[in-house]
């Protein structure tokens, strides 16, 4: 996924709340699945439409992705925000973006229900968020619409303190596995595998990476203190066999 692929990666290593789900799941299955590193966004989604990959550990599941995977129930419910330059007098709504040029991330969900829900937005399509947020600092487009917790990391790392949330969406990035569509066996035991993973261990998975705090008024501030999560990771299947019918029952 490029430099979009993974917020927190440190030293070569991968992190965040996707990757303790994946790692969690290899334990559960008794499975080893090994990350496609290197992908872009549409190169990821792309691999698993063609079935060189065999899942996506992090996707929104959409009607255009239905036709190529079967996804699991969401694990993780992600805000999706309005982003825009400090000067920019607080936007509120996707209404209010009706004939601007707003920034979006190319095959992200949120460009597919942009396009549906609001086709007066003058979408400008990006391969990564930081692109995205380095054109809305420079002025070059006037606002971004993405995910709060990959956009609020990119915000920090890039130093783009002149970069704010500007407004609110009713969408929100429900996160789920997403198995290529052949493989309906393989994607019920994920989810078992999935339904076997307790509320308090899921607790612990988000309050050890996300701590979010919300100043409310007319300008609204996003701050971030544990900023690494992950967009999305690609994985293919190393090695399953006969303990994946009987790991999770």
């Amino acid at each position: 996924m490029g430099t979009d692929r993974i917020p927190g990666r440190q030293g070569g290593g991968y992190q965040g709340i996707s990757l303790n789900y994946l790692r969690r799941l290899e334990e559960l299955l008794g499975i080893r699945l090994e990350i496609a590193a290197g992908l872009s966004w549409s190169e990821g989604v792309e691999a698993v439409r063609r079935k060189r990959i065999d899942m996506a550990v992090s996707m929104a599941r959409t009607k255009a992705r239905e036709d190529f995977a079967l996804f699991t129930s969401p694990y993780l419910s992600i805000p999706v925000n309005i982003f825009a330059r400090n000067e920019v007098s607080y936007i509120g709504s996707l209404d209010n973006l009706a004939g601007k040029q707003v920034a979006v991330i190319r095959d992200y969900a949120v460009a597919e229900w942009l396009k549906r829900d609001h086709p007066e937005i003058r979408q400008v399509l990006f391969e990564s968020t930081p692109d995205a947020l380095k054109m809305v600092a420079a002025g070059k487009v006037d606002a971004h619409v993405g995910d709060v917790v990959t956009t609020s990391y990119y915000i920090g790392k890039l130093h783009l303190n002149h970069v704010r949330v500007a407004g609110e969406t009713p969408y929100k990035n429900n996160q789920s596995m997403a198995v290529r569509a052949d493989w309906p066996i393989f994607a019920g035991i994920l989810q078992k595998a999935l339904d076997a993973i307790e509320q308090p261990e899921r607790d612990t998975f988000f309050n050890r990476w996300m701590s979010i705090k919300y100043e409310h008024g007319l300008d609204y501030t996003l701050l971030w203190q544990i900023l690494a999560a992950v967009a999305m990771l690609f994985a293919a299947v190393l090695f399953w066999n006969n303990r994946l019918n009987t790991a999770v029952k």
